[in-house]
């Protein structure tokens, strides 16, 4: 069997030359900060100005909105679904203050068959 060897002392002379840790060169992240000097406080306003003047809404006032419609809607559906069932039970109610006769019926069946 052939075992594995390191040439330990290449390694260590490789260690030597590039360190023990890598560096990462990495440029900083872009951010503008606000510098009182330079930036005023009216530039602020007009963008803030624009932004609320424009013809687009923000994202969350167009979800809220859409939100409204939708509970809307829903709310529109059950009132006409319980004006269904309010119905046929008007119509039960109406079926015993008004019976029919078996006389009533049988015209009603015979006009049906002819």
């Amino acid at each position: 069997m052939k075992k594995i060897s390191f040439d330990e002392k290449t390694i260590a002379e490789h260690d030597k030359e590039r360190g023990t840790r890598m560096k990462i060169e990495e440029p900083e992240t872009p951010f503008l900060y606000y510098n009182p000097a330079t930036d005023s406080a009216t530039d602020l306003e007009a963008v803030a100005a624009k932004l609320n003047n424009g013809s687009e809404l923000p994202k969350a006032v167009q979800m809220a909105q859409e939100m409204d419609e939708e509970t809307k809607k829903a709310q529109d559906f059950a009132e006409k679904r319980k004006g269904h069932y309010d119905e046929v039970a008007r119509l039960k109610e109406w079926r015993k203050q008004h019976p029919t006769t078996n006389e009533e019926e049988e015209e009603d069946d015979d006009l049906s068959h002819k």
